[in-house]
């Protein structure tokens, strides 16, 4: 399913147009966003909880070459499904 497949969706659905649907759908991701950079977590009953997480340095390899190389601690968004969503 694709962006334009939701908010397809969401305009039948909500018996809105797809300008309103898209607009709607780009600030839900936005709030999402914006909630994780601030470190918070979102909860989505039903769906699940996004959350950042704070992946450790570790040492990789070029697989074109074959060198070993260190790849940087970084940021990471994590997803976990809710209970009603696994069971679906």
């Amino acid at each position: 399913m694709t962006k334009s497949d939701i908010v397809q969706k969401i305009s039948t659905d909500a018996k809105i147009n797809k300008a309103a649907a898209g607009r709607a759908l780009l600030s839900v991701v936005k709030s999402i966003g914006v909630a994780i950079k601030g470190g918070g977590k979102v909860s989505i009953s039903g769906l699940g909880t996004f959350k950042a997480k704070e992946r450790a340095a570790r040492a990789g390899r070029n697989p074109r070459t074959g060198e070993t190389i260190q790849i940087p601690a970084k940021k990471v968004v994590k997803f976990r499904a809710s209970k009603a969503l696994k069971n679906w």
